[in-house]
């Protein structure tokens, strides 16, 4: 389904940030920042979960990411020199000694832990979250979590995150909505914006839908 734009709506930036695979069906994830709104969608073949505010109506940003750190591989080659060198300890001891199998047991461990950590390289969760102001009061957040699969309707659900997308879109909202309000003030408009961050806390395994809810007091 192609988003239709206002008269003179324009563009700014799309991000397919994340897909949620749940049996056949594929549920991409996208956040579009046009001159004139913010848009959620969620979407596959069957279906089309859709939210939108105006711009001009953002009055915070709140965002957070967790990304499992690349350390799986220096696990793994520190384990195995350690098991190795244990190894060659143990066999070279006359009489065998029993400590000589420490590093063997150590390297093991190490290499069981890279291997988990390699596994799980490329996942970890995101937040969003927009406070809203004037009529529109409340808040627009979606997020993803990428760290398990869960089962629904008996189906295996996994999440995939474009963390290279992740970061842009959150090192460069801040900027779009702080553009606008130079634009928005320039043509005699007020618009007051802040950003914070904020720990991701709650968020569900998968893709978070929009969702709307009661205004929080913002600082300043």
């Amino acid at each position: 389904m192609l988003l239709k734009l206002g008269k003179d709506e324009q563009i700014l930036r799309s991000w397919d940030y994340a897909c949620e695979k749940e049996g056949k069906d594929q549920n991409q994830a996208n956040l579009t920042v046009t001159n004139r709104r913010v848009i959620t969608t969620i979407r596959n073949a069957h279906k089309y979960e859709y939210s939108e505010v105006p711009i001009e109506s953002i009055r915070r940003i709140d965002a957070s990411r967790d990304k499992n750190s690349g350390f799986g591989l220096v696990f793994v080659i520190l384990g195995a020199i350690l098991a190795i060198g244990g190894a060659v300890w143990a066999i070279i001891s006359k009489p065998f000694q029993p400590m000589t199998l420490l590093p063997v047991a150590i390297g093991a461990v190490l290499i069981i832990a890279g291997i988990i950590q390699m596994t799980n390289q490329n996942k970890g969760s995101f937040y969003l979250c927009f406070t809203l102001s004037g009529s529109e009061a409340g808040k627009l957040d979606i997020g993803a979590n990428s760290l398990s699969t869960r089962k629904k309707s008996s189906q295996n659900v996994s999440v995939k995150i474009d963390f290279n997308l992740v970061d842009e879109m959150l090192t460069s909202l801040g900027a779009i909505i702080y553009n606008y309000r130079a634009i928005a003030k320039s043509e005699g408009r007020t618009i007051v914006v802040g950003t914070s961050a904020k720990a991701a806390e709650g968020t569900s395994n998968g893709l978070q839908k929009a969702d709307g809810g009661e205004e929080e007091q913002a600082d300043g």
